[in-house]
């Protein structure tokens, strides 16, 4: 793929990249949305969970839908 490097290590294996942003852009800017979205899930992990039954009660409730 044009635009983009491999630093790879002395045994040959690639551990890292870069990547030049012009003609990159959506595909950074997914890329990035992705590894946020995994961030929030393991910060959540923990977080009580609730039946889609009682969320959408919650919703129409607060009059959201």
């Amino acid at each position: 793929m044009r635009g983009i490097q491999y630093l790879i290590d002395e045994k040959g294996e690639k551990k890292a990249v870069v990547m030049e942003i012009k003609g990159h852009e959506e595909a950074i800017e997914e890329f990035l949305e992705e590894i946020y979205g995994h961030g929030k899930i393991k910060e959540r992990r923990e977080e009580p969970t609730m039946s889609k039954g009682d969320f959408l009660k919650g919703l129409k409730k607060d009059g959201l839908i």
